[in-house]
């Protein structure tokens, strides 16, 4: 996308939320878009016709972000209140809620096949759920993140998630294996190149990041905008070329990939806006973008004029941008402390040993699998058996916690009433143990006491067996 193809003309404003706009998103195909917000709505434009097409209500506080099913036939939207909402498109009918998240929900994507949702939260927790099961509980929970968890990125066989602790955390579902990218400042937003070989952070110490995603290296940092206190997003232009982001001042900056020199910037707002998603068309750049407060109608449709760079009709600054889904890709491009986990172990992510050296020891001892075959096989045993208890634990204490929130008042606190269930289910947890244990001691009295009956009774039939007198000490 050349420096005259990037927009900068309103080309129109979609009329109809009655409260701030949070997100906006285009459909997988770019022919749609939705957007969410503060009167608790989500709504379905044609952004061609700048007319509505749908309007979705049900959620009891703010809609924070909203994601599209690859075959645009569902739609998942989470908020304030701690639920996530899976939609039909057509009926704007609730198909699902999907409850667990102790807190606010950030974030919310669909995998590829919209068979699952994967949602990020300010209880510091990413959960997965299952479209088509009935159930409304999570079937995963990852819960290695020390802050909140702004944002989520999907692909086909990862989970990887931004948080305000500093880290990127990218999780393989294959293999159960975790990699941590350590940036040192709160990550406010992630997204990855068309190509999915790049990661791009943004941070709240005015800092863009773009990271290779197989070896966690920093590749480039932009800056220029001021970014430290609102939570916005940034992407690539749909070929690759482009850095866009916004800024706490009001303007729209764009960056080249390779060279982090800074393309143009527009003075288009006066304060902060939620999102901003930017739209590479194959004919004609446009992008959306909606206001955090002030403006209440709707996302404003950006287009291309060839002569002028600056953008007016927001009186708000931008925090959030997206791509179109449609434009064309180019390829051929080619710091952070990373470190790998397996099954929730710590591990270097330098290349591991596996004892290629053994046969130059020379000390003689050899490895021998079989003999450890046994200790292996009892560890994993074990480590099955913890997993099984803590999934229990869970299941139980997220089950406690939500029947204890419904029925208490507003003013305890989720974490006062986290604590004293859990608590109690570690005392319970130890109660079954001592049971446990003194059902093993007694049945361990009982077969001790047996043998020692048994030892007595061949001591006696031992004793009372005549001697063979023709045995003697000499063996003669």
């Amino acid at each position: 996308m050349a420096t005259g193809k990037l927009p900068s003309k309103e080309a129109g404003v979609l009329r109809g939320h009655e409260g701030a706009v949070l997100a906006v998103r285009f459909n997988s195909d770019g022919n749609y878009c939705l957007s969410c917000g503060k009167d608790r709505s989500l709504r379905l434009w044609n952004p061609y016709k700048l007319l509505p097409i749908k309007s979705y209500s049900g959620h009891a506080r703010e809609v924070r972000d909203v994601a599209v099913s690859k075959d645009n036939a569902k739609l998942s939207s989470c908020g304030g209140d701690r639920q996530l909402f899976y939609w039909d498109v057509s009926t704007g009918r609730i198909i699902r809620k999907f409850r667990g998240h102790d807190s606010e929900v950030n974030s919310v994507k669909f995998n590829e096949y919209g068979a699952a949702i994967v949602s990020g939260g300010y209880d510091k927790t990413v959960r997965a759920w299952d479209c088509r099961s009935h159930s409304i509980e999570p079937i995963q929970k990852i819960d290695t993140f020390a802050d909140s968890v702004t944002s989520v990125v999907l692909t086909s066989t990862e989970i990887i998630a931004g948080s305000v602790d500093g880290t990127i955390r990218t999780f393989d579902i294959r293999v159960g294996r975790e990699v941590v990218d350590t940036l040192g400042q709160s990550v406010t937003c992630i997204s990855l190149s068309n190509d999915g070989n790049c990661l791009l952070a943004g941070c709240l110490d005015s800092n863009l990041r773009l990271l290779d995603r197989s070896s966690g290296e920093l590749l480039q940092q932009y800056q220029g905008h001021t970014n430290k206190s609102y939570k916005m997003d940034s992407c690539l232009t749909n070929d690759d070329a482009h850095i866009v982001g916004g800024s706490e001042d009001g303007r729209i900056f764009f960056w080249d990939l390779v060279d982090p020199a800074l393309v143009s910037s527009f003075k288009a707002h006066t304060s902060v806006v939620a999102k901003l998603a930017v739209a590479g068309f194959p004919l004609s750049p446009q992008a959306w973008a909606c206001c955090r407060s002030l403006r209440k109608e709707g996302p404003s449709l950006w287009a291309e004029p060839f002569v002028q760079h600056q953008i007016f009709g927001f009186r708000r600054s931008v925090t959030a941008v997206t791509r179109h889904p449609v434009a064309p890709v180019k390829n051929g491009y080619s710091i952070s402390n990373r470190r790998t986990s397996l099954l929730m172990a710590s591990q270097s992510r330098s290349e591991p040993d596996f004892g290629n050296n053994v046969e130059d020891d020379e000390s003689g001892d050899e490895y021998d699998d079989e003999d450890n075959s046994g200790q292996v096989m009892f560890e994993e045993n074990v480590e099955i058996i913890m997993r099984a208890a803590m999934n229990l634990f869970r299941k139980y204490s997220s089950k406690g916690i939500r029947a204890i929130r419904e029925i208490s008042p507003p003013a305890i606190s989720t974490e006062l009433i986290a604590f004293g269930v859990k608590g109690t289910l570690c005392v319970a947890f130890l109660w079954v143990f001592r049971a446990i244990l003194e059902i093993f001691c007694s049945m361990a009295t009982y077969v001790f006491a047996g043998l020692l009956v048994l030892r007595l009774a061949w001591s006696v039939v031992a004793s009372s067996q005549p001697r063979d007198p023709s045995w003697s000490a000499d063996g003669n």
